[in-house]
This record gives structure tokens, sequence and C-alpha cells, in this order.
């Protein structure tokens, strides 16, 4: 796993948006990482980042979309692993 992709599967267990990282599984997100590191790499700003988790995480993880303080979060600190 190269370090971006780690750095991506730490924010995504600290996020832990259904709760499963307390129970030990750490890479039931593992499917998003792929897809956010490639906006990333395509100089995607926080309202693709945001678009992308509002469509995935409804249709792949059963979740309602929008934002909220933790997906804030998420965001900022995905958009700091491009500096």
């Amino acid at each position: 796993m190269s370090p971006r992709a780690a750095a991506i599967r730490e924010l995504l267990n600290e996020w832990d948006f259904i709760g499963v990282v307390p129970d030990g599984i750490v890479d039931e997100y593992d499917c998003l990482i792929a897809p956010i590191s490639e906006r990333l790499s395509r100089g995607a700003g926080s309202d693709e980042l945001y678009t992308f988790l509002d469509t995935e995480l409804p249709d792949h993880f059963g979740l309602g979309g929008g934002r909220s303080p933790a997906s804030e979060r998420f965001v900022a600190s995905v958009l700091r692993l491009r500096e």
C-alpha cells in the first residue's frame, strides 16, 4: 500500500462513518481509497470529494448523504495529503 493510500485508510478509519473499526475491522473502507487517491492526483477540491462521498456512501454503504462536521474534517484532512 502506498503512503498516500495508507494515509487515506487511516483517515477513513478515524472517521469510521459506520462504526466498525472498534470491532477490529480496518479494511471496510478500502474500496474508497483508490477513488479518493485518484481524485487527489487529478487535483480535486472539496466540492468534488463531497460529490463523490454523497454518491458513494448512499450507494455502497446505504447511508444518507450530506455534509457533517465529521465529513468536513475528513475532506479537509484528505486535501492536506496533496501538500
